[in-house]
């Protein structure tokens, strides 16, 4: 049996009750752009008919999900209605859609482009114990404009609870937004050939 841990929820999560987050400084213009579009929820569900694709649950407690984290993309092809506890569930690494096994979906002709999915779920932790177990044998259909996501989450989830598939190849490696760095100054540029001339002599 794997060894309990604590899960700890990615940057930017949509739901942090009850988990471990690390907490990041944010800047000021980072904190006004990042604020999540309510049309974007709204059109998440009405793609998806205010339904979670994977429980079938209606109403209250569907939230809509965000397949990479909203800070990095807050488009509906990012998003999918998910019953709130799969959501904080699949927030916290506990299962993701696995792009590989894309089949055509079961849904009919015209009713708009979707593909199916089977699930993964992390046998880490005490994840045995979570409501996602009763899903993982079922099907999932999502819309085709998401898979480009749903292919970057399942790096993200390997590369969490299962680093050596990606250190071995078998899983390329996750592409996490670049940081963006300081120009170099004149000064800067002034000390790094100093810098050079004394090691080259």
């Amino acid at each position: 049996m794997s060894p309990q841990r604590k899960r700890m929820a990615p940057e930017d999560s949509d739901d942090t009750d009850d988990m471990v987050v690390v907490s990041r400084p944010v800047t000021r213009s980072q904190a006004r752009s990042k604020v999540r579009s309510e049309s974007t929820k709204q059109r998440s569900r009405h793609l998806y008919n205010d339904k979670c694709p994977l429980t079938g649950v209606k109403g209250p407690s569907l939230e809509v999900a965000h397949i990479i984290p909203w800070s990095e993309n807050d488009e509906p092809a990012n998003t999918i209605p998910l019953r709130a506890d799969v959501h904080k569930e699949y927030d916290q690494y506990a299962w993701v859609i696995d792009p590989t096994t894309k089949q055509p979906s079961t849904r009919k002709i015209g009713s708009g482009g979707w593909n199916a999915y089977k699930i993964i779920t992390s046998d880490k932790g005490d994840c045995d114990s979570l409501s996602i177990q009763e899903h993982a044998e079922k099907v999932i259909e999502v819309r085709r404009e998401s898979h480009p996501f749903l292919e970057e989450a399942y790096k993200r989830f390997i590369q969490s609870e299962y680093p050596e598939e990606i250190e071995e190849g078998r899983v390329d490696k996750p592409t996490y937004p670049k940081a963006k760095t300081r120009k170099a100054t004149s000064s800067s540029l002034a000390k790094t050939k100093t810098s050079t001339k004394k090691n080259a002599s």
